[in-house]
């Protein structure tokens, strides 16, 4: 056989050692193309496994009890703490309303009775002079009006207070010069005019 029918009829060609190792025979080509099978597989395996696991950790994570059971509970304790906060702040300011009220009712009382008195005299002093008496009862009435009525401001805010006395804090800053809504707690202790 020479060199052309090898190539024409592959089959028919023996194994010899004059034939170059490039050329193999279907069982070993067999073996060589399961074994790169094998190897693809593998790889193919070792890389689904690898993407699995930021998506395990992902899950892990969203499965895990977060520190907001936490962070609520100390929300909630802010949230009582500011909420005792307030009512001791609410009570301190019903307190300040109330010892007010108190001596509205005690300021007008006595000019309830400061008034009675003046009727008085002033009926016991028509008897004698009628017209002596008409010019001091306008005139006390005049003077009452131009003062207006005052109440101390204890504590508490500028709200609460007008609130107590049935008035508003716009109120408060046209009758009072100089009070505003910055400068409210320098006058606690002072008297405020609110009628």
């Amino acid at each position: 056989m020479d060199k052309h029918d090898k190539e024409s009829k592959p089959w028919e060609a023996s194994f010899s050692s004059e034939e170059p190792a490039q050329k193999y025979s279907r069982s070993a080509n067999r073996r060589k193309s399961r074994q790169v099978s094998v190897i693809v597989g593998l790889f193919v395996t070792i890389i689904m496994i690898l993407s699995f696991i930021p998506i395990y950790n992902y899950l892990q994570e969203l499965n895990k009890p977060n520190n907001t059971t936490a962070i609520s509970a100390l929300s909630s304790a802010k949230t009582t703490t500011s909420i005792s906060k307030v009512d001791k702040v609410t009570k301190s300011e019903k307190k300040a309303a109330q010892k007010a009220a108190s001596e509205k009712k005690a300021a007008s009382a006595s000019e309830a009775k400061a008034k009675s008195e003046s009727v008085a005299k002033a009926k016991s002093a028509s008897l004698a002079k009628s017209s002596s008496a008409a010019s001091s009862a306008s005139a006390s009435s005049s003077s009452s009006s131009s003062t207006g009525t005052t109440a101390v401001f204890s504590s508490g805010t500028l709200y609460s207070f007008a609130v107590s006395h049935d008035t508003t804090p716009e109120a408060l800053y046209t009758l009072n010069s100089g009070l505003t809504a910055s400068n409210y707690t320098s006058y606690y202790g002072k008297s405020l005019r609110v009628k």
